[in-house]
């Protein structure tokens, strides 16, 4: 019996750190917050956003949301302009730090970070 409930404890915390991972995936194979991006639904985008990010945060699982900051900056961009766009990349990528993220993904958010001011022309 209480083997059982092991059992079925560990399924539910599995499911619960997967969770942002499948909120993620829509039945085409893209993200919710891409499909947003592409059509430019920027408020729609940035609640997505900040839902995926709190789902990551929750869990613990830093690794993977580097890549975030193009979604960030862009939202914030074409919302509020370039200088709200390089605040809010400046702000993600220090909540990863004050969140003590690994120096492998802080480096790769701040990569990613060049490469959206690179295509913003900032």
């Amino acid at each position: 019996m209480r083997r059982k409930h092991l059992i079925l404890l560990a399924t539910i915390v599995g499911l619960a750190l997967l969770l942002p991972t499948i909120a993620q995936i829509t039945a085409n194979g893209g993200s919710a917050l891409e499909k947003a991006l592409e059509n430019k639904q920027y408020k729609t985008a940035d609640s997505l956003l900040q839902a995926e990010l709190a789902g990551f945060y929750a869990s613990g699982r830093l690794d993977t949301i580097a890549t975030y900051v193009t979604a960030a900056g862009t939202i914030a961009y074409e919302q509020y302009g370039a200088e709200k766009a390089t605040a809010a990349v400046f702000r993600f990528i220090d909540t990863l730090e004050a969140r003590k993220a690994s120096p492998k993904t802080l480096v790769k958010a701040c990569r990613e970070a060049a490469e959206f001011f690179a295509n913003n022309g900032q």
